[in-house]
């Protein structure tokens, strides 16, 4: 049995289709593949400190009101992962703010949706410790700063392909759930 690491946000959390509301309104066309950086408080606001503050506030009401809750899984997630379960030991492990609201909305999701795991552990930046604290030997990761963090750590990783993740060229890439699950077959 192996033990997987999975983000949630861009990796089974469709965050992108859920923020394009709120992203369009400092660039009313904006399509998924418009967002080529990862801090989305950064969006379409390179030239405005004003807007970046304004649109981290918005990011921060939507996570601290729920907004979470409302999100889709990306296509393939839940079967996906819980394919992985069935002869895996499945770790969410999320930069998500560990507020209690914040991580009880987490897990409501999760169930919800009906995602099989073993574990959830969110909290600031640094995933290293809770990967390490429970053994995790590969993860599933989107950020393209965690990506190569944890690699120069000694982690195996498989980026999960998202727009802003482009540049990560070194690391093993999937486009899909259905190619995750090929891959560790």
């Amino acid at each position: 049995m192996n033990k997987i690491g999975i983000d949630l946000d861009g990796v089974v959390v469709d965050m992108l289709e859920m923020m394009m509301p709120y992203l369009r309104k400092y660039k009313p066309n904006a399509k998924r593949e418009d967002v080529t950086d990862y801090k989305l408080r950064n969006f379409g606001t390179k030239q405005s400190r004003t807007a970046q503050i304004e649109l981290a506030k918005m990011l921060s009401n939507f996570e601290f009101n729920g907004g979470y809750l409302n999100a889709k899984p990306i296509d393939g997630a839940v079967e996906g992962v819980n394919n992985l379960y069935d002869k895996n030991e499945i770790h969410f492990i999320s930069s998500r703010n560990q507020y209690e609201k914040i991580l009880n909305h987490s897990f409501r999701w999760l169930n919800s949706h009906g995602f099989k795991y073993h574990s959830l552990t969110c909290f600031q930046e640094d995933k290293y410790p809770t990967i390490k604290m429970h053994g995790v030997e590969l993860m599933i990761e989107d950020n393209p700063f965690a990506l190569r963090e944890l690699t120069k750590k000694g982690v195996e990783c498989i980026v999960f392909d998202q727009p802003y993740n482009q540049e990560v060229n070194e690391i093993k890439r999937c486009k899909d759930w259905k190619e995750v699950c090929d891959y560790l077959k």
